[in-house]
């Protein structure tokens, strides 16, 4: 797993060879993604910054990464995020932001 995701179109090219998931934490990365032109798929990890201010996409972005990541061509091999999120995502219903940070006070 490459844990700061990819950073160039050149470090893209080289996970697929290496069989790195990717994790994926700015829109930045988001669209190096969407511009991939190779047939090999990832294995992505969509990391939320929960209020440490460290890597991952702010609660108020997560649906519209998500989205994104979902409509990659071709498709992920699997798209995941923490199991929290993960169990929320297999039902099917994204919860608004605000349900969100609810969920997520301790």
């Amino acid at each position: 797993m490459l844990l700061e995701g990819i950073q160039t179109a050149e470090q893209l090219t080289m996970a697929p060879e290496l069989q790195l998931d990717l994790v994926v934490h700015e829109f930045g990365q988001v669209e190096l993604l969407e511009a991939w032109q190779g047939v090999l798929r990832f294995s992505l990890w969509l990391k939320i910054d929960t209020g440490m201010n460290r890597l991952g996409f702010p609660v108020s972005a997560f649906a519209a990464a998500w989205a994104r990541l979902k409509a990659l061509r071709p498709a992920p091999l699997e798209l995941r995020c923490s199991r929290t999120w993960r169990v929320r995502m297999s039902a099917r219903i994204l919860p608004t932001p605000s349900s969100w940070r609810r969920s997520t006070a301790p």
